[in-house]
């Protein structure tokens, strides 16, 4: 099972779209949405288009990481050990094969943290973000892949990075016990 955490703040659109997606995958998934105080009618919207969605709602100024710390709270609680979770930004698509692939990966171990190639959806064969390699010595950093054509990877192609996204970072469950949850008074992540 990949249990899906989404934090989200008045982007109902998008949230809808990406449980779209969500619904529609080959591997099964739960969906946990994480409200910070949406004023925009996403709570009536989910639970009726989405029944099967865990919906925990919070408050306006728990911003990205609390409201994530809200989701991976119900994971530790819910989750058996050989389960994953997907941290994913609520503006996010893909198509139905995304979580398999994650899942098969080719480095895919028990333990294997793996983020999501990034594109944009007017321009789905040029990547946006390969992910990020930095050097810790002299603090550079460099997106890989940026502006190159999806085309020319081969599938399964992976890279070895420094920094992933939220945007589609799948964990698996015992890192919430090895590494605990992100710090949300020290790293708040503004919301959008």
């Amino acid at each position: 099972m990949i249990y899906v955490v989404i934090p989200t703040f008045n982007r109902k659109a998008h949230l809808l779209r990406c449980l779209g997606c969500l619904g529609r995958q080959t591997v099964a998934t739960t969906p946990i949405v994480c409200d910070s105080g949406s004023t925009d009618g996403t709570a009536a919207d989910v639970r009726a288009q989405f029944p099967d969605a865990v919906y925990i709602e919070g408050v306006p100024d728990q911003w990205w990481t609390g409201a994530t710390n809200q989701g991976l709270a119900y994971v530790a609680d819910n989750a058996g050990r050989d389960d994953k979770f997907l941290l994913l930004n609520d503006d996010t698509e893909f198509d139905e094969e995304y979580c398999q692939r994650l899942l098969q990966a080719p480095v895919a171990g028990p333990d294997a943290v793996l983020g999501s190639l990034c594109v944009d959806a007017d321009a789905p064969d040029i990547v946006i973000d390969g992910g990020v390699r930095c050097n810790w010595i002299t603090g550079g950093m460099r997106v890989l892949n940026a502006g190159k054509p999806v085309s020319e990877f081969p599938d399964g192609h992976c890279e070895a990075v420094s920094v992933l996204p939220g945007r589609g970072t799948m964990f698996p469950v015992a890192a919430l016990e090895k590494a605990g949850f992100p710090d949300a008074r020290r790293s708040p992540q503004p919301r959008r």
